[in-house]
Parts: C-alpha cells; sequence; structure tokens
C-alpha cells in the first residue's frame, strides 16, 4: 500500500515507516503515550487532535533520530534511502491523504500532521541525532 497506493517507493520507505513505528514504542515507554491519553480525556477535540499530530511529529523525528544513528554508525543505509524516506513521511502526510481520499483538505481534522510537517520532523531527528531536538511543547520532555 505504501508503494502502490502512496507513491512512496523503496526499501528505506518501510523502513521509515517501521522506525516511526518503533517511535511510538518510545513514546510509550516514556509515558508520553499515556499523557496524551490522559489529556484527551479532557480537552476538546482540536486540542486533542493537536496533541495526536505533537505525538505523530516526535515519532517522526524519533525515526530520524534513528537514521542519523544509521547513517553514522555505517550500517544499512545506500545511496538514496534517506530521500525514499523524505518520500515516505511526505506520502503520510494528512494533508496528502485527504486531497487524495476525498479532494479537499480539512485542517482541524488533521492527527498526523501535514507532509511538510512529518518532512521537517524526520529531517529534525535526521540532522540532530538527538532524542532531545524530538521535545515538542504540548508533550512531556524526554527523559
Amino acid at each position: 500500500e505504501l508503494q502502490d497506493r502512496l507513491g512512496a517507493t523503496g526499501d528505506f520507505a518501510q523502513a521509515y515507516v517501521i522506525s516511526h513505528e518503533v517511535g511510538h514504542h518510545v513514546q510509550t515507554l516514556t509515558g508520553t503515550l499515556q499523557y496524551v491519553d490522559t489529556m484527551n480525556k479532557r480537552v476538546s477535540q482540536k486540542e486533542a487532535n493537536e496533541l495526536s499530530v505533537a505525538l505523530e511529529l516526535q515519532a517522526d523525528c524519533y525515526a530520524g533520530v534513528w537514521a542519523n544513528r544509521a547513517s553514522q554508525q555505517d550500517l544499512i543505509l545506500e545511496p538514496g534511502d534517506i530521500e525514499e524516506g523524505l518520500n515516505a513521511a511526505s506520502a503520510v502526510g494528512d494533508d496528502r491523504l485527504q486531497k487524495q481520499s476525498q479532494g479537499y483538505v480539512v485542517p482541524d481534522s488533521f492527527t498526523h500532521g501535514t507532509s511538510a510537517q512529518r518532512v521537517a520532523s524526520f529531517r529534525k531527528g535526521l540532522e540532530s541525532g538527538d532524542i532531545f531536538a524530538c521535545d515538542s511543547s504540548l508533550l512531556p520532555p524526554a527523559n
């Protein structure tokens, strides 16, 4: 689906998605997911969506930190891999997905962030290689 429906080709596009999901596991370990779940019961739908976007962008940033470390350690990255990851991040932006599925975009309903936000978050982690660069004002800081 990532390749066929969203046009995110290459093996590193898949690695980006997997590392993003590992980022959610890190959020579970640090209590960030529990914090967002608790807050979602106390805030408006718009604020809950904003928290969800912050959570997703942080997971994208964590994926970028992993890519940085993999690159620096000469583990698995090949030429073009980073571009595949950036393309995948762009492909799964709320704006792009909404435009593709319904023909128009509803920003207040975003739960994962725009394509540009997702690329920027992945790039922030990639360039910094530092998990603390992924902190968000809407989420508790990483420990």
